[in-house]
């Protein structure tokens, strides 16, 4: 058994711990319909999960760009709260984390708002010592800001954190920052990328149930 010598584990939101996938990506497709419905965007959405859908969707008409968002944030606010559930085992092994005393951290491209009543709505705020979210930075995963402004917060230094995430854009992230990372690995973003996290787990209940046992084991980075 390898000790896990870390203090503080950083989370994304989307993903990792909410199955919330299919409701971004249709909150998202369907504005590019509305908006540009000559074109298919499925492809392109489904392949950036993970970054922020915003960018992408203003790029159809800059010059209507705000109005793009808008529609966006309104798809995405009505269906959120009533489709997303945390992935099983989610309650208990952060639970787990904060009774061993480790210092938990959400850090997402999402929006505050929304990421802050999903964690409610779930009994999941009780958790986490800080939320870095979508407004808290000027340039989002996979640039680091956002983990190291966590980090700051925490009083953490990168070698004693670790990122958790299941897109390539929080491995880059984690990498920039210096910090250790681990994929869960559910929707196949290792074979798609070339990111190298240093830890995969197949579903965040794996890293809950497994991650001392299996530290070493699941090293895939060289």
């Amino acid at each position: 058994m390898t000790e896990f010598k870390k203090t503080t584990i950083l989370f994304d939101l989307d993903g990792t711990l909410f199955d919330s996938k299919n409701c971004l990506v249709h909150a998202a497709y369907e504005t590019t319909k509305r908006f540009d419905p000559k074109r298919d965007y499925l492809e392109l959405l489904e392949q950036n999960f993970g970054v922020v859908y915003g960018e992408i969707l203003s790029a159809i008409n800059p010059a209507l760009a705000t109005e793009i968002i808008a529609c966006y944030k309104e798809i995405k606010m009505k269906s959120y709260p009533e489709q997303v559930q945390p992935f099983p085992f989610v309650k208990e092994g952060l639970n787990s984390l904060s009774q061993k005393g480790f210092k938990l951290a959400i850090v997402t491209n999402q929006g505050r708002k929304i990421t802050e009543e999903i964690l409610k709505q779930f009994q999941l705020d009780q958790y986490f010592d800080v939320i870095v979210a979508h407004e808290d930075v000027k340039n989002h995963k996979p640039a680091p800001d956002a983990l190291e402004k966590a980090l700051s917060f925490l009083n953490t230094k990168p070698e004693n954190a670790i990122m958790v995430g299941d897109s390539r854009f929080d491995i880059l992230a984690a990498e920039k920052a210096g910090i250790e990372s681990v994929l869960i690995n559910l929707y196949g973003t290792l074979e798609q990328s070339n990111c190298k996290p240093n830890y995969l787990f197949n579903t965040i209940q794996d890293f809950f149930t497994n991650f001392k046992i299996e530290a070493a084991s699941s090293t895939i980075a060289k």
